[in-house]
């Protein structure tokens, strides 16, 4: 067996031998790598020298490694590219339009202020009001809490997911609105505020029902998700019998939040 004064490097003096880090040296050790470079002696660690040849094989056995790869959906620039969200498309088509003016004219060039200040205030018109409340049978309705928050309308359902996390109770998209600003609605109901967009639920609820009856809003796939349900569930197989209004969204979107404020 080889002595201490051959192994007589400690692994910090190793791990810059071979060129990475200690933390590196030890987590490979207990994979079982190196074991023909260190004894223990004394509850000690010591490392002999890291020869050329084996740094060389290293190299070769990493360059000829198939390391597998987790998928990732990046986004191409194409409309069937796996793209992970719609913002995500929008931004690699802002991006193909940019690199596209080193190909315009003079007189397109000219156009592009004009038209970038457009697709800007089609995307702040975007903006929609949400209100979002959970129903937890252990909280009433006078110690409820609802949720008004901004957000463009094509990630509504993306944006409720992101507050979720924050949030103790399952969230529930009650509805959102057009043309009114998140400020308006904070002011309003400021002598209402809990903590910053957390206001309480019953004044809310009475200022809905009675500004925006008959025409509460939720996302496309809510309401066809909804109108899936009711149909398998009180027409079978039998759509003949379907009543129109099921065919609707305003119907679907009404009776959505009186079955979640318990309203007839």
């Amino acid at each position: 067996m080889e002595t201490k004064e051959t192994y007589n490097f400690t692994k910090r003096q190793f791990a810059r031998q071979v060129g990475t880090t200690t933390n590196a040296v030890r987590m490979k050790m207990r994979r079982g790598q190196y074991k023909e470079f260190y004894i223990k002696k004394d509850g000690l660690y010591w490392f002999r020298e890291w020869p050329e040849e084996a740094h060389n094989l290293k190299v070769v056995k990493l360059n000829n490694t198939k390391w597998p790869r987790k998928p990732k959906s990046r986004g191409g620039h194409s409309k069937n590219s796996p793209y992970p969200n719609p913002s995500f498309y929008e931004h690699n088509q802002m991006k193909k339009y940019l690199a596209a003016k080193g190909q315009l004219t003079p007189e397109e060039l000219a156009l592009v202020p004009v038209i970038e200040r457009k697709i800007k205030e089609i995307s702040d018109n975007n903006d929609v009001v949400y209100f979002a409340t959970y129903f937890d049978p252990s909280v009433s309705d006078e110690n409820r809490l609802i949720k008004i928050g901004k957000s463009k309308e094509r990630i509504i359902e993306s944006r409720l997911a992101s507050v979720q996390t924050g949030c103790p109770y399952e969230l529930t998209l009650l509805t959102y609105v057009k043309g009114e600003t998140e400020e308006f609605y904070h002011d309003k109901f400021e002598e209402h505020k809990v903590r910053r967009e957390w206001f309480k639920y019953l004044p809310v609820l009475k200022y809905l029902k009675k500004e925006y009856e008959g025409n509460y809003m939720i996302p496309e796939e809510q309401i066809k998700n909804l109108r899936k349900k009711i149909l398998e569930k009180n027409y079978s197989n039998d759509l003949s019998q379907v009543d129109k209004k099921f065919n609707d969204d305003s119907y679907i979107c009404n009776l959505w939040f009186n079955l979640k404020t318990r309203t007839t």
